[in-house]
């Protein structure tokens, strides 16, 4: 049965605690969840029932831990995305087989370097590719009506031997094969929790939603029907949230009472910048939680600087710079070698480690080499890691064209490369193979931190963690990226850069764009907006800017509406995005934060 009234945080629990044997489904927000789920999680695991919390991404389980505190040890934190690795992970083993690897940002590009020997426009390509993988959480696939060209059938097609021969899936495709291998009674059984507490359910895609679903003897569901979702997940469904309260006891939880809204417009992005200094350098905040949130690296980077400049202790959270870096460009990025020789260092016969040191530094991604390792093996009826082998080896095979035999002849003297730079590393752990990595290292130590004792395969793992799903420092203040901040719960929130071209698209303001594309934008930037005012579970601040430095503006992406000259410099004159046009004509517009 379902309940159409709107009940108060503590009304919730009651509710939770008197249905303690049904399904229930919670409307609520991000740290309403955290706190709710928590609760909920230790009043079970005291009964001694196993429990399951899933949360959408490294945020949301830093904030459950956190609210769980030490007396949460009983109950399991995972991500949605850990959970379907757990499922492949015990599936495989009872098939005596490898599990699958998830491919993080480095190795998903140099995949997508592989899929343009099919020959059609990169961008096309790239559209049937994420075409393919919504369909995957949404269980397309089992309509034989789904694709309906030999073009997406040809794309998949070759999609599908990509993965299989590296013996990984893209992270879009995890929750889907975990639901495939859950078919398996035994396994299911096996897997099988007494309560399932789902925070986030709504950023969830749909697969993950049908796997919490048949894992849980009891799933408890929190969500918001205005979710924008993570990062992390692709293809969240939010829908699934009333489909799945239709079916269970339901309730919507008001929205906190006590959040105080404030909009600060300033002149320039410095004054932003000192504003926000000045706010958070106050004596009432010097022990509050609070997320700091910035539209890019580039102004998080800035951000940071002049807080730290003003005295305060602040985390920078942009999550690692791989996650954007651009393997073909190794030249220009000492980190992708590093990471390439991380990964050669810890699994030197590795199917992925090879093809990532064969693509580093080649404006093709190295496809061309790849394409001509996997035309060997095919002609010679064996997997591509035995070709590699010979390769490795020096036995570079003779017959065939000239094209592929030069092919092979430099992937033979890439992997030599790689062999003798892996030599340089061999015996060292810890801080002393970090160093020894080179300046490309640089960028990962805080993901790598602490280093002791570890070996090449222990810090690979943790770098890759990183860039699939990364996780916010454990910090009193944190400065992110407004669209990694979903679960960076605090006392307040401090949103900054809320102009045209940061905060919204620049399209979004201007008349000239068709209305349905303005209304879509805006929407979809209002969602993002939205997400990151609820992490302010006392008070949000919004801060704006109407000028800045005319270069800075141009490298930011500012719209900038006009150029004017100002003491012989030129300036960008800009404005206040879209989103809170209207809340400023109505707003206190001090600079002064009091």
């Amino acid at each position: 049965m379902a309940l159409a009234e709107m009940v108060t945080e503590d009304e919730a629990l009651g509710l939770l605690r008197r249905w303690a044997d049904d399904c229930c489904t919670l409307r609520c927000e991000e740290g309403q969840a955290v706190r709710l789920a928590a609760t909920v999680a230790l009043e079970r695991a005291e009964t001694g029932l196993a429990v399951i919390v899933a949360v959408p991404n490294g945020n949301a389980c830093r904030a459950m831990r956190r609210q769980l505190g030490a007396a949460g040890s009983g109950v399991a934190v995972v991500t949605i995305a850990d959970l379907s690795l757990q499922v492949l992970d015990r599936a495989a083993e009872r098939a005596g087989m490898r599990p699958p690897t998830v491919l993080d940002a480095v190795q998903q590009r140099l995949l997508m370097e592989d899929m343009k020997v099919l020959g059609g426009k990169p961008r096309r390509i790239e559209e049937i590719v994420r075409f393919l993988c919504r369909g995957v959480t949404e269980f397309a696939y089992e309509d034989p009506a789904w694709l309906i060209s030999d073009e997406e059938r040809s794309v998949l097609s070759a999609l599908g031997e990509r993965l299989r021969e590296r013996n990984a899936l893209l992270p879009s495709f995890l929750a889907a094969a975990a639901c495939a291998a859950l078919e398996d009674t035994e396994l299911a059984a096996e897997m099988a929790v007494d309560e399932l507490v789902a925070v986030g359910l709504s950023a969830f895609d749909n697969a993950s939603q049908i796997m919490v679903g048949r894992l849980a003897d009891r799933l408890v569901a929190f969500g918001n029907a205005e979710d924008a979702g993570v990062p992390e997940i692709s293809f969240p469904h939010p829908a699934g949230l009333e489909l799945w309260a239709s079916h269970t006891r339901s309730f919507s939880v008001a929205p906190s009472p006590s959040r105080l809204t404030r909009i600060v417009s300033c002149t320039d992005d410095l004054q932003e910048k000192a504003t926000v200094a000045h706010l958070l350098s106050r004596e009432e905040y010097a022990d509050v939680p609070l997320t700091v949130t910035a539209p890019n690296r580039r102004w998080a980077a800035s951000l940071h600087a002049a807080l730290a400049a003003a005295g305060l202790d602040a985390a920078l959270y942009t999550g690692p710079a791989l996650a954007k870096a651009d393997p073909r460009r190794a030249e220009k990025d000492d980190a992708v070698r590093a990471y390439a020789l991380l990964a050669l260092a810890a699994e030197p016969r590795g199917t992925l480690a090879r093809r990532t040191w064969l693509g580093i530094g080649d404006w093709l991604g190295g496809s061309d080499l790849w394409e001509a390792v996997r035309q060997t093996a095919a002609r010679q009826g064996r997997d591509v890691d035995a070709v590699l082998d010979d390769l490795a080896a020096g036995d570079v095979p003779r017959d065939g064209d000239a094209v592929r035999i030069r092919l092979l002849s430099r992937a033979a003297e890439r992997l030599a490369e790689g062999a003798s730079a892996c030599a340089a590393l061999e015996g060292l752990e810890g801080s002393a193979l970090v160093e020894a990595l080179g300046a490309g290292a640089a960028g990962m130590r805080e993901v790598l931190a602490p280093a002791s004792g570890d070996d090449a395969g222990a810090l690979l793992g943790r770098l890759r963690a990183a860039m699939i799903a990364p996780d916010a420092p454990d910090a009193r203040v944190v400065v992110a990226l407004a669209d990694q901040a979903a679960y960076l719960v605090a006392d307040g929130v401090v949103a900054t850069g809320i102009v045209d071209g940061l905060a919204s698209p620049a399209e979004a303001a201007d008349p000239s764009t068709p209305l349905d594309v303005r209304d879509k934008l805006v929407a979809e930037a209002a969602g993002r907006l939205a997400t990151v005012e609820r992490l302010g579970e006392k008070f949000s601040v919004l801060t704006c800017f109407t000028s800045m430095g005319f270069l800075d503006a141009s490298e930011a992406g500012v719209d900038i509406k006009r150029i004017f000259v100002d003491r012989g410099r030129h300036r960008a004159r800009c404005a206040p995005s879209v989103l809170i046009k209207d809340k400023l004509e109505n707003a206190d517009r001090r600079t002064d934060a009091a």
